[in-house]
């Protein structure tokens, strides 16, 4: 049975969690994009009724104005090189639909720049034209707009594989994707015939008969790891390069779903990070509405410079080795950030590291930094 959404719905903690992250990375992202492309595009594929029962606003209302702000500011800059922001927003349910063009109304749009569209219908057949022109856009002018795409369904239906791999064949397009992974465990146990085109679309079909494995594992907590690591593995097979997952728990600690964040852009991986890190600085990526109440920016005293140092030392000692390399390989490769390795790596140049544990630093102009060009000799 299908769930019920109603028309407007509360607010959850965690809900507020996943705002700040995308409201974060929107910042970040348009003020990169937005200075060197003429137009840029912005999809949320279920995007909701625009508002909660707290009058709290819905992601729609939260991109356009997290958009209006840094129009703003990079207006005042006259650093400002996009011309049009397409925004785009789908919802199945033709009473969100009404809620949200209501929502958007009240808001202050300049139509000159900002190009609103709010139509009802499936994401996936809403989607592809978006797509389809996008990839029209590079045939003819060899360039390609950048696009960010929300995908947040109510459930685990609504995606598939397929359309993530249609997206990055484009090369400038990221997604920030909710992914049903309990929902996912449930439709998996209940596996039959009927049901299995909701698992294969979201796996592809060759992953039949490892998902029927998993789905006779009596440990639901196994279940999901592995259900986790083969939706990855589905990833990779689609090109897909950055996977930043963030898992998002109840008030009993149950996992409900994780967010995850997909690029094929260095740039977009690491600014990913850096809201994800906003949100929980453990480096757990994680957030729980059990252990945080009403706080959504909390600390932890985890030693993260001696963390990466393990893992720069895992890959690199005995090495010596550029400043770039190791930038490129922590925000590759790690889900700490260019802060952490800087105060990882100085740590070990202190004369208060003993000789065995100590980087020596050379090709470097001035005495200190990690610059690309600099030569780290681990030890």
């Amino acid at each position: 049975m299908s769930k019920i959404i109603p028309k407007i719905w509360p607010q959850e903690l965690h809900t507020k969690a996943k705002h700040l992250i995308l409201k974060a990375y929107l910042q970040s992202w348009l003020a990169i994009v937005g200075q060197r492309f003429q137009k840029i595009v912005y999809v949320d594929g279920f995007c909701g009724p625009g508002i909660y029962e707290n009058n709290e606003p819905g992601s729609p209302i939260l991109a356009i104005n997290t958009i209006k702000e840094v129009l703003n500011k990079l207006g005042s800059a006259r650093n400002l090189k996009s011309e049009k922001i397409e925004l785009y927003f789908f919802d199945t349910d033709g009473d969100r639909i009404e809620s949200l063009r209501g929502e958007i109304s009240k808001t202050s749009i300049d139509g000159s720049r900002i190009k609103v569209v709010i139509e009802q219908g499936e994401f996936e057949e809403r989607v592809l034209p978006i797509v389809k022109g996008l990839q029209a856009e590079r045939a003819l002018y060899g360039t390609i707009s950048p696009s960010l795409f929300f995908v947040d369904p109510f459930g685990v239906k609504g995606f598939s594989l397929s359309l993530i791999g249609e997206i990055f064949r484009l090369n400038s397009s990221e997604i920030f994707l909710l992914f049903d992974v309990d929902g996912i465990d449930r439709i998996l146990r209940a596996w039959d015939e009927a049901n299995s085109h909701i698992m294969l679309a979201i796996y592809g079909d060759s992953s039949r008969e490892e998902l029927l494995k998993i789905k006779d594992l009596p440990d639901q907590n196994q279940r999901l790891k592995m259900l986790r690591d083969l939706f990855w593995v589905a990833l990779r097979n689609q090109r897909v390069g950055g996977i930043i997952p963030f898992g998002m728990f109840d008030y009993s600690q149950k996992i409900l779903y994780d967010l995850i964040f997909l690029t094929n852009v260095r740039t977009g991986f690491s600014k990913m990070k850096e809201a994800m890190w906003k949100v929980d600085d453990s480096g757990e990526f994680k957030f729980s509405d059990a252990e945080h109440g009403e706080q959504l920016r909390f600390k932890f005293t985890v030693n993260h410079e001696d963390n990466l140092w393990g893992i720069l030392m895992a890959k690199f000692h005995g090495q010596k080795v550029s400043g770039l390399a190791i930038k490129n390989f922590v925000c590759d490769k790690t889900i700490y950030l260019d802060k952490h390795k800087t105060a990882a790596l100085k740590k070990h140049e202190s004369s208060d590291i003993s000789k065995k544990d100590s980087i020596i630093v050379s090709n470097r102009i001035r005495n200190y930094g990690y610059p690309d060009q600099a030569l780290i000799q681990f030890p």
